[in-house]
């Protein structure tokens, strides 16, 4: 089944762990079994009445409030002497799994799904309608979801896997974030600025008990980590890597390559290709609750500049650990006001080099007319080539600086903490 961008919804064989979100328990060992029904006896296939709508960016993608294409799942016997009816010991049945991939390797999280998504099998084919995506791709932070079909069969208390498969990848969207291009996160908000007063501001966590307001400070232990970064009522939380190692100190460290600045890129260029900037979480004597929370935070804050670990054995021997982080602190603090007065006088700034390359056009000007006064009209055609060349080489000079101050202007404001240490 291939769409108008050569995408191709298929399925393949899948093993692993298939985890209920809720309860964090295995469902299923998704392992074929060698068993009385062996795979060369029959091959599975599974069909969708129509495509999921595709985009040459997004790829596959497809709305919450819609149905699923309906899906005909399908048993081809390979051997004539075996049908429908070996199967009548027992209940041979097919379910239908909505899942997004964990973050261990072969680990998948079951979402869950609206409608009849298991059935019995009677007939080598069956129909799957009228289902729906139970969540979004944005509630998962963004997650591509797959869809994952499980059969098997039972016997009184002996339940055999007989064949598992996954299909490409889907992303799900809400009909009011639809036009939101792609459902990316901007990189951008990773390194951006932030107001200093939130290091130190007091914050709260606000949870409902059985429908009462419970207010939990937000402190600088792995626990205000996690409540931080899991508030409803927090909205725009930072994701710079200085504010978790300002605000979280305690339980955050942070590591830079030693000589990983280099005068032919900007530090931005260099974050983005080897993500050099480490931070290291502290989990000792956590229990695995603790561990599943900060994990899930760990998947959400991923990202193009820097990597965030929670084994020392992640960070590179060549690394160095920043530990002044009260001076940092410090510095960032006195030095947030002139980085936002740099940032706002750029326009400024560049209207001021505007008008100087006009002042030396017009003196240019006014010189290449006395010249044409007196050396004629020949000497004036070659005065102008001249100039031309002349204006260009002083716009020329102009950009390039404007580029400069720019580019060391970004080099301030995104990564601050290579002007402060």
């Amino acid at each position: 089944m291939t769409s108008e961008y050569s995408l191709e919804w298929k399925y393949i064989p899948v093993t692993g762990s298939l985890i209920d979100q809720n309860s964090n328990k295995v469902i299923w060992d998704l392992k074929s079994e060698d068993s009385k029904w062996p795979k060369y006896l029959f091959t599975v296939s599974i069909s969708q009445q129509k495509e999921f709508m595709s985009d040459p960016e997004l790829g596959w993608n497809w709305h919450k409030s819609w149905n699923l294409p309906d899906i005909n799942y399908t048993i081809n016997f390979k051997n004539n002497d075996t049908t429908m009816r070996d199967f009548r010991g027992g209940i041979l049945e097919v379910q239908l799994f909505v899942i997004k991939k964990g973050l261990i390797a072969n680990q998948y999280i079951s979402l869950g799904l609206n409608g009849n998504s298991k059935q019995a099998l009677f007939e080598p084919s069956i129909t799957f309608s009228g289902l729906k995506f139970g969540t979004t791709s944005y509630n998962n932070k963004h997650s591509k979801f797959n869809l994952i079909f499980v059969l098997f069969y039972s016997r009184k208390e002996e339940v055999l896997i007989l064949d598992s498969q996954i299909s490409s990848d889907v992303f799900v969207d809400s009909r009011n974030r639809s036009n939101h291009k792609n459902g990316e996160i901007s990189q951008e908000m990773f390194i951006d600025l932030f107001p200093p007063l939130l290091i130190d501001q007091i914050l709260y966590k606000r949870e409902n008990e059985k429908q009462l307001s419970k207010f939990n400070q937000i402190d600088n232990s792995l626990q205000g980590f996690i409540n931080y970064y899991t508030s409803p009522n927090i909205r725009n939380k930072i994701k710079h890597p200085l504010f978790m190692i300002m605000r979280f100190s305690k339980c955050i460290k942070l590591f830079l390559i030693a000589d990983f600045i280099k005068k032919s890129q900007s530090v931005k260029q260099q974050l983005n290709q080897s993500k050099e900037m480490k931070l290291l979480i502290n989990i000792e004597n956590s229990n695995q609750n603790t561990l599943k929370k900060v994990l899930d935070i760990i998947k959400q804050l991923e990202n193009n500049y820097y990597e965030i670990c929670i084994q020392r054995s992640n960070i590179p021997s060549n690394s160095v650990e920043i530990t002044d982080i009260c001076s940092l602190t410090s510095e960032y603090k006195r030095k947030y006001k002139r980085f936002i007065n740099h940032a706002e006088n750029q326009k400024y700034n560049e209207n001021s080099n505007t008008s100087k390359t006009q002042k030396k056009k017009l003196k240019y000007t006014q010189k290449n007319h006395q010249i044409q006064q007196n050396q004629g009209q020949i000497n004036l055609i070659s005065q102008n080539k001249q100039q031309n060349q002349d204006d260009e080489q002083i716009n020329k000079e102009y950009q390039v600086k404007e580029e400069r101050d720019l580019e060391m202007n970004q080099q301030k404001i995104k990564i601050c903490l290579f002007t402060l240490i």
